[in-house]
């Protein structure tokens, strides 16, 4: 007789308790296990999503010192391709320090969320850390408040919405 899948699966008997046991409770990892395979991906969602809070308060004050900034050079007569004196007028209204802390906030944000990125998520928490950096990166630019969205944006804005709900507080 030759063995192959059928002989030998056919001597086999499974009882209809096993597969019903199989089937409610298959295998998944520990939250133990699964915490500390994610630590790294679940803290750097952590920075993340600190750094973003830091973010969304520079970008305000880089666009409330630009249109200072703006205002003022309209007060003064300048021409808005003057450049030299738009930056002038910046400085004196603390614009510059603001704008390139923000601009290497950016970068930074923009690193970490390529950290992110590197790590596949295995548990909700680090679902939630990619949804945090998604949402951030490119296309809603850490503000959707601030724009309208076309049909397509939105469902992935909602979606994404809907992970972190579902993930807030996983282990």
């Amino acid at each position: 007789m030759t063995m192959n899948r059928r002989t030998i699966l056919g001597g086999v008997a499974i009882s209809p308790a096993a597969i019903s046991i199989c089937k409610a409770a298959p295998y998944v990892p520990g939250p133990a296990l699964a915490a500390s395979a994610e630590e790294p991906l679940i803290a750097l969602g952590r920075d993340h999503a600190a750094a973003v809070s830091v973010w969304i308060d520079l970008r305000r004050e880089v666009h409330r010192l630009g249109d200072l900034r703006e205002d003022i050079a309209e007060e003064r007569g300048v021409a808005p391709l003057d450049h030299t004196a738009i930056h002038k007028i910046g400085d004196e209204v603390g614009y510059t320090p603001i704008w390139e802390a923000w601009n290497e906030l950016s970068n930074k944000l923009e690193q970490i969320g390529d950290e992110i990125r590197a790590i596949p998520p295995r548990s909700l928490a680090g679902l939630r850390a990619w949804a945090s950096a998604a949402r951030f990166a490119g296309l809603f630019d850490g503000m959707p408040s601030e724009r309208k969205f076309d049909y397509s944006e939105q469902w992935l804005l909602d979606a994404l919405d809907h992970v972190e709900r579902l993930a807030e507080g996983a282990v």
